[in-house]
């Protein structure tokens, strides 16, 4: 399955996906680096991806707009904890979802759990 990072997650964070087993494309790697939020979610879809990110205000584009989307991954990690522990706890939550819940499902990733919306 294909991720596509935003901007705003560690770019460490790669890595801890790939062992996992995702394909990913980090918006830091590409010319799409400081541009809007509609353009990084466009960018997501026509690359028929789930999007990650810690920006909550996609939860808009998704909730109140209604756009159709391959999946979107929110990580809420409060900026205290080393990025050693988020590491850590990302693949650990992480390897407990089976891929077939990622498409189309919004997932809030936090310290401790996971909270998995699905396809509405």
């Amino acid at each position: 399955m294909k991720l596509v990072l935003d901007e705003d997650i560690p770019c460490s964070f790669r890595e801890v996906f790939e062992k996992i087993g995702f394909q990913v494309i980090d918006i830091h790697d590409t010319s799409l680096r400081g541009r809007s939020d509609a353009e990084i979610f466009d960018f997501a879809q026509g690359e028929e991806a789930v999007l990650v990110t810690a920006d909550k205000d996609f939860l808009n584009f998704v909730f109140i707009l209604r756009r159709k989307h391959h999946g979107l991954i929110i990580v809420r990690f409060p900026s205290f904890l080393s990025i050693e522990l988020r590491e850590k706890e990302l693949g650990r939550l992480l390897r407990k979802l089976p891929h077939k819940d990622l498409k189309g499902s919004v997932i809030t990733i936090q310290p401790g759990r996971m909270r998995i919306r699905k396809k509405y």
